[in-house]
């Protein structure tokens, strides 16, 4: 995990860190350290399948190569690595500042940004339509409720509340449907975070 100096480093971040997202960015070095190469880029080439709408079998294709929950984990970390890389138009400077900071080899600097910038182009348009797929909606009604999990051992150590966000959306069609969203206290408090510095940024 980044020190807290390295964390203000991270680009790739926007300025807004939040233990969750930098949690989940220490998962980028997992998949940096797999003996082999060629998957490494498999991998690397998948995610952005994964992003241009192309969904992946992760756990059948790299099994080998880690656990599930590593797996799993280094899915989410380098779709919001290279997700902000394009949101943020970082330099590949900043890009390898970021995954010298994750701790990841320098060897590697090149090829991650390589895979990256070789396609730009198709990873932005399929940025840009899903923007415009959630802008062509709006939220007409909401509910949430408050759950508390329990393990299933241990349970006087593990009470882990969860926020229940259901909301009703309809499209500019007419057309309406029911999206459930679920966050934990850290992704609540990063999604806060993110309205706030939009709220300030657009008080500018």
């Amino acid at each position: 995990m980044a020190s807290s100096d390295g964390e203000a480093r991270l680009h790739c971040l926007g300025g807004v860190p939040s233990a969750h997202n930098l949690k989940l960015l220490a998962y980028v070095k997992d998949v940096c350290d797999w003996s082999d190469g060629d998957l490494v880029m498999q991998f690397l080439h998948a995610i952005i399948d994964d992003l241009c709408s192309k969904p992946q079998s992760y756990v059948q294709r790299f099994q080998e190569c880690a656990s599930i929950d590593s797996i799993l984990g280094s899915v989410e970390a380098f779709k919001l690595l290279f997700t902000n890389a394009i949101k943020f138009s970082l330099s590949n400077e900043a890009i390898a500042s970021d995954l010298a900071t994750l701790g990841v080899d320098r060897k590697l600097f090149a090829p991650i940004v390589g895979v990256l910038r070789s396609r730009t182009d198709e990873l932005r348009l399929a940025l840009v339509v899903a923007s415009s797929q959630i802008a062509s909606a709006y939220m007409t009604d909401f509910d949430w409720k408050l759950n508390v999990t329990l393990g299933s051992d241990k349970i006087a150590a593990l009470h882990q509340p969860k926020l229940l966000l259901n909301v009703q959306v309809e499209q500019v069609s007419g057309e309406s449907s029911d999206m459930t969203v679920e966050f934990t206290k850290e992704s609540l408090d990063e999604m806060l975070a993110q309205m706030e510095a939009q709220r300030v940024a657009g008080a500018k």
